[in-house]
């Protein structure tokens, strides 16, 4: 074979692949994956696209309206006014700058905002989520969310118990210590009925008497927040206090 034969094959052979490696360093790249695809595959790291629609209170259950008492998580979907439990991602914001950009506690002009997050696809909550957060990027803004209506006054515990998720207050004995099933929670009750709260932050004891301002919803025992319904071993429901809504007093 001639020197130049030789030269024109391995010149050829470098053209071949300058034309294929672009195309596969393309295709390695990490592509935003859709919500649905998340939920369907929940394995491996991806960077998921989707909106924030709210904050999870567990797996089944989801805050879609402001005030959002959650700073710690929120919920991804691939359409803006997704009700659906089934079809929200839910998505662990780890302590960082993932957590102070995007959570609607402290930022609830992010709510419906077009998002990529970038983290493990793992189960939370029970459930497929996304898991250590790690990166963001906004693509599109959202908007703030209305101002809550004034909450509902309900003269008992029992009656707090069947409000549905609409926005109540109302007032109970602390029966317990705070932090025994994790973060801030505590027990409340009266003579009808007793109930588990959920607040981010709560300086209470035993005896106290305690005005609570929050929505109420089940969530069943295995899951991050736990609970049992009248200290029965399967359930309970508890009242997520919103961030500086309560106020005690000693007997």
């Amino acid at each position: 074979m001639s020197k130049n034969v030789f030269t024109k094959i391995f010149l050829s052979l470098l053209l071949a692949l300058s034309a294929v490696l672009p195309t596969m360093a393309t295709a390695n790249a990490a592509e935003p994956i859709t919500v649905a695809e998340a939920i369907a595959n929940n394995s491996g790291t991806a960077t998921v696209k989707g909106y924030i629609v709210g904050t999870a209170n567990s797996g089944t259950s989801y805050d879609l309206e402001a005030p959002f008492a959650s700073a710690t998580n929120l919920g991804l979907a691939d359409s803006p006014d997704e009700t659906d439990p089934a079809k929200i991602l839910p998505v662990q914001l780890p302590t960082g700058a993932v957590r102070t950009a995007l959570n609607l506690k402290d930022n609830p002009q992010h709510y419906k905002a077009e998002v990529t997050i970038t983290g493990d696809l793992l189960k939370y909550f029970e459930v497929p989520g996304l898991r250590n957060a790690k990166a963001y990027t906004i693509i599109g803004e959202g908007t703030t969310p209305p101002p809550a209506p004034p909450a509902t006054i309900v003269d008992s515990i029992a009656k707090a118990r069947t409000s549905g998720g609409e926005l109540i207050q109302v007032e109970g004995i602390v029966t317990t210590g705070t932090g025994f099933w994790g973060g801030n929670a505590f027990y409340i009750q009266d003579e009808t009925a007793g109930m588990y709260v959920y607040t981010s932050s709560a300086n209470v004891a035993p005896g106290d008497k305690v005005r609570l301002t929050g929505k109420n919803f089940r969530v069943f025992r295995g899951t991050a927040i736990a609970a049992c319904k009248h200290r029965s071993r399967f359930e309970k429901q508890r009242i997520a206090e919103n961030a500086n809504c309560y106020t005690s007093w000693r007997k």
